[in-house]
């Protein structure tokens, strides 16, 4: 098998296009082509161009996955979902997660820190919603536990749900008190706090209004 042409992608400039006995055989990447020493007129068994574009694949996906992640973090099932939706073969798939994991770019823990920290930053709720939350990125029960006790205690949540209370008093404040605290309630429950969370910061707001009359 001959080496014909080789050609630069119009898309992508660290890519190129290798040609085999003058018909398309397979991409890489520009760097991998310079790896290898790949040129016009070199011979290459069946079992190279094989190992050629496996190498390729798993570099693509690799350097896809770590393109996400410069984004922001990703949990390790967030990453496995990408790549089963864009049809990435098993091993593969788990060659490339290992290989992120290896190097610390993939950590679950770090982004379930990175996570919490958001939200209680720009959305705040509850360790019910953040737990479920979490879940669902396929963070495991341990590292979900140690992260929600290390940033999210009771005393934490209560002045959370107080910071939510107080925003929504401003539009509310009207509303008979029986029906106001069923909003709030309803509100805090939704945001992921406990009956127990919930039910202090209600009392807390009760006697102060009632301090005011």
């Amino acid at each position: 098998m001959l080496i014909t042409t080789i050609t630069s992608q119009k898309k992508r400039k660290d890519r190129v296009n290798i040609f085999v006995d003058g018909t398309y055989a397979f991409a890489l990447d520009l760097d991998l082509m310079v790896k290898h020493r790949l040129r016009v007129g070199q011979t290459l068994s069946d079992i190279e161009v094989k190992a050629l574009v496996k190498e390729s694949e798993l570099a693509k996906w690799y350097n896809q996955c770590l393109n996400l992640i410069s984004l922001r973090p990703r949990s390790k099932q967030e990453l496995g979902d990408y790549l089963t939706r864009h049809e990435v073969g098993e091993l593969t798939q788990k060659t490339v997660l290992n290989q992120l994991t290896a190097k610390n770019w993939l950590n679950d823990e770090k982004f379930a820190e990175w996570f919490v920290e958001q939200r209680l930053t720009f959305r705040p709720k509850g360790s019910r919603a953040l737990q479920m939350e979490l879940k669902q990125k396929g963070i495991s029960t341990d590292i979900i536990q140690e992260v929600l006790t290390k940033h999210l205690d009771e005393t934490t949540q209560i002045g959370l749900a107080r910071q939510i209370v107080a925003k929504k008093l401003t539009f509310w404040q009207k509303l008979p008190p029986l029906k106001l605290r069923l909003k709030l309630q309803n509100l805090l429950l939704r945001r992921g706090f406990s009956y127990a969370v919930i039910n202090r910061v209600l009392e807390a707001e009760t006697a102060a209004t009632s301090d005011l009359t």
